[in-house]
């Protein structure tokens, strides 16, 4: 499945930086457990992840790496909410 993932550099809690993309995940449940594991961002060490939510097709969290604060989101490519 595709998902699509934003990321928020946020120093000081000022937006400096911002980068989204389209990559590849073998299912939501995996990738969800990838991103609590603290491993999915950081290949070298393991990080801070914090303040995850996700529903069936939305997911945000809070990445802390030594002191550096990221705000990562991410959504099933396709997905349209219809009320």
């Amino acid at each position: 499945m595709k998902i699509i993932k934003t990321n928020l550099s946020i120093p000081n809690g000022k937006i400096v930086d911002h980068q989204s993309y389209v990559q590849e995940e073998q299912d939501w449940d995996s990738f969800i457990e990838k991103v609590k594991s603290g491993f999915l961002f950081s290949k070298n060490k393991k990080v801070k992840v914090e303040n995850i939510i996700y529903d069936d097709f939305h997911f945000s969290c809070d990445v802390n790496r030594d002191g550096l604060y990221t705000k990562h989101l991410a959504y099933i490519e396709g997905r349209v909410i219809t009320n």
